[in-house]
């Protein structure tokens, strides 16, 4: 059995902040987690946690990471798409 050392976290946390740092995109996602969030409440469902999302975010930001690599190139877009793969 192998154990994290942690510094993926690290990692990501600062992979997540370069890229956060262009567009904005954390603040995006929590504001679109906490609208969605209240919305499915007053609907009387369940949403997914916060730690959930995260882990979702972090997987749909891969190819922006891998892109920013190479230059930028082939980079997908941002947006409601994105979110809704989240979110579901």
């Amino acid at each position: 059995m192998s154990r994290s050392n942690g510094r993926e976290g690290i990692s990501t946390a600062r992979s997540l902040r370069g890229i956060d740092a262009g567009i904005g995109i954390l603040k995006l996602f929590n504001a679109e987690f906490k609208h969605r969030r209240v919305a499915a409440t007053a609907r009387g469902e369940g949403f997914i946690t916060f730690a959930v999302a995260m882990t979702r975010l972090r997987t749909a930001l891969i190819p922006l990471l891998v892109a920013d690599e190479h230059g930028g190139k082939n980079r997908p877009p941002i947006g409601q798409s994105m979110f809704q793969n989240i979110f579901g």
